[in-house]
């Protein structure tokens, strides 16, 4: 099993301010990139128990820092929530009888 998961920075973005937000509002265990990936891509660590609810909480997180720091087109609170427990239902072998619906945008 991995000790960690990358993941790519969305275009135009350092992700060394995706991982100072994680770390000061959440206190997640995350890094940046190394080399010439820094900036470029953050390291999530789950090594020991990681769980569904881990995963659901450090996407929630990320969707918190997108909308209060990295202004991307088209973002919307709950998509990627909505999309990974899509996922979960589906691989755990639970019966979804519907798609997640897409979430509106949530206006501060």
């Amino acid at each position: 099993m991995a000790a960690a998961t990358a993941v790519v920075a969305p275009a135009g973005v350092d992700s060394g301010v995706i991982v100072k937000e994680l770390k000061s509002r959440f206190a997640a265990i995350v890094t940046n990139g190394q080399g010439e990936m820094k900036g470029k891509i953050f390291r999530i660590a789950h090594i020991g128990l990681f769980d569904y609810m881990d995963t659901i909480a450090i996407i929630g997180a990320l969707e918190q820092v997108a909308s209060a720091k990295l202004n991307l087109p088209g973002f919307a609170f709950g998509k990627a929530l909505a999309a990974a427990q899509q996922v979960y239902a589906e691989r755990s072998g639970l019966t979804a009888t519907a798609k997640a619906p897409e979430a509106e945008l949530v206006k501060a």
